[in-house]
């Protein structure tokens, strides 16, 4: 009887320590997300205008355009983590 209550606590033990390690290495992730608001000097959102962020270790670019939302009228997401160049113009 001592030896299965042995095993069973072995066991249980396992599968949380399993449980634990499994939901951190989820959590990780390679990729992150640029959120943010273009505003003119008064604080009005701006719409229409050309976001572009370059990696500076790859030389790649993403681009996007902004809405006229006064909440987060612009969004890139799946960006791997780098370090990243930013440019931005209208597009009128």
């Amino acid at each position: 009887m001592f030896r299965n209550s042995r095993r069973l606590a072995f066991f249980v033990f396992f599968v949380a320590a399993s449980l634990c390690f499994t939901l951190a290495a989820w959590s990780q992730t390679a990729t992150g997300s640029i959120l943010g608001t273009v505003t003119d000097g008064t604080g009005a959102a701006v719409p229409n205008v050309a976001i572009t962020i370059k990696s500076l270790a790859t030389g790649t670019t993403r681009s996007m355009t902004s809405r006229g939302h006064s909440r987060e009228n612009g969004s890139l997401s799946t960006v791997p983590k780098a370090r990243w160049s930013t440019s931005v113009r209208s597009c009128r």
